[in-house]
């Protein structure tokens, strides 16, 4: 890299850095709108302690920024990693009440991670119910769960009854400790995706980028944290089935099995996926490798679901119909005025990638060659956010396609210097500062009342 590369990466560096300043700033003066539109704000606060919220996060990220100096690849991943679960630790840490007692309180509140309160409810209709399995009624036991769990397949509220199960009282904990691991796979994970498209330097970047952003941290211990494993995932098979591998055809109908039995949200992927096939299917000028991509990881996904419903009796569709019958009866409730939600859905995600991200993809845009995959990449919340499909709280809601940007970004900051990288880095620390220390992002007490834990009727399921 010339001198003149650096200068010229040093001065875009500055102008995101500054681009995040700005932001960070109307945080802390209560700016309107920037803690989102009036049908669904953060709620403003003024935390007395930010120096100490500063210093805790400082130092979170530090094994993060560290990293960049590191030559050994795996052992920079590791610091990074780290990075990725002291951020969650310190933001768990510093809401005002012990970290352990607040943990429960997120997890057992039926209105912010309601698929705790759903397993309970499980539970507890099996203990009148003994012979009853609630896998194969999973469709009709949708309309008795409380918020999020209404409109979700069955993994989430599986995997806290299975912790129910093992750790009883123990389980927000277990929750939060497997949560964190997932995190760190999900650096891991991008590393690798990103490794194979772009090579290592850029993959650290990228790492590093996904490790620091606000919305990972802030919502910790929330499934949604570790969605973005799923995106990351069909990164890196999608595009290399395009190109021919039928093997990665496989794995990515393996990867849409398993991710939409966590949450049908993640289905909007979709759109990734057809970006990225036209794109290579015009650069081929042949619709072939698409076809037979999408042929093999159709047959897997089908396969997969044949097999999982013939030996657990899951009814995949009528879940599906079920769910989103929930959801049209949810909607009238929710005031979100389209297409008014389109800029605020795009401004609160930008947000919770933490500003610096969003503005050096756009510099990756002006870019004379750009990775086809990284421009489907960056599309993808577009398309989105103007389908109105997942509107509001996209700060939460849209975690799982932060990854989009982080490689978008990572592929205009290789060609910075250290300092304009750092310069980047730093930017978000100061983001995260500012947005934990005037937002209100999770509630701080459990819910009771018509919201809270209601028993399945035993004779309302057939």
């Amino acid at each position: 890299m010339t001198s003149s590369d650096e200068n010229a990466g040093l001065q875009r560096a500055s102008i995101v850095a500054a681009i995040a300043g700005v932001f960070a700033i109307g945080a802390f003066l209560h700016v309107p709108f920037f803690n989102g539109p009036e049908y669904w704000p953060w709620r403003w606060l003024r935390r007395a302690d930010v120096t100490w919220i500063a210093a805790l996060f400082a130092a979170a990220a530090a094994p993060a920024l560290l990293a960049q100096r590191i030559h050994r690849r795996g052992v920079a991943v590791g610091l990074i990693a780290l990075s990725a679960v002291a951020m969650q630790a310190a933001a768990l840490s510093l809401a005002g009440t012990p970290a352990l007692e607040r943990l429960g309180i997120i997890v057992r509140d039926p209105a912010s991670t309601s698929y705790y309160t759903a397993a309970v409810q499980l539970l507890d209709w099996q203990g009148r119910a003994p012979q009853a399995a609630w896998i194969s009624k999973f469709d009709q036991l949708l309309r008795f769960f409380p918020m999020h769990a209404r409109t979700k397949p069955p993994l989430p509220v599986a995997f806290y009854v299975e912790l129910l199960r093992l750790f009883g009282a123990g389980a927000p904990l277990a929750a939060a400790l497997f949560i964190a691991a997932l995190s760190v796979a999900a650096i891991v994970a991008m590393y690798v995706a990103v490794r194979e498209l772009a090579g290592g330097e850029t993959a650290v970047i990228g790492c590093t980028l996904l490790a620091l952003m606000p919305a990972p941290a802030i919502f910790f211990p929330q499934l949604d944290v570790v969605y973005a494993l799923f995106t990351i995932c069909v990164v890196a098979t999608w595009p290399r089935a395009l190109r021919g591998s039928m093997g990665a055809a496989a794995a990515f109908g393996i990867t849409v099995f398993v991710m939409s039995l966590v949450s049908y949200s993640l289905l909007v992927l979709g759109a990734f996926c057809v970006v990225s096939a036209a794109m290579e299917a015009w650069r081929s000028r042949s619709p072939r490798p698409v076809i037979a991509a999408g042929g093999v990881a159709s047959i897997v996904i089908v396969g997969a679901y044949a097999l999982f419903e013939v030996s657990t009796g899951f009814p995949a569709w009528a879940t599906f119909r079920a769910a989103l019958g929930q959801q049209q009866e949810i909607l009238p409730y929710l005031h979100r005025p389209y297409p008014l939600t389109i800029p605020f859905d795009l401004l609160d995600f930008a947000l919770g990638v933490g500003w610096a991200p969003v503005a050096a993809a756009i510099f990756f845009l002006r870019r004379s060659t750009r990775a086809d995959v990284a421009v489907a990449g960056l599309v993808t919340p577009l398309i989105v956010a103007a389908s109105g499909l997942l509107q509001a709280e996209t700060a939460r809601v849209w975690i799982f396609l932060m990854p989009f940007v982080a490689f978008a970004a990572a592929l205009e900051m290789i060609h910075w210097g250290r300092a304009g990288r750092l310069l980047v880095f730093g930017s978000m620390i100061v983001v995260t500062i500012a947005v934990y220390a005037n937002m209100r992002f999770t509630y701080e007490r459990v819910f009771t009342g018509s919201g809270a834990f209601r028993p399945i009727p035993i004779h309302a399921i057939r």
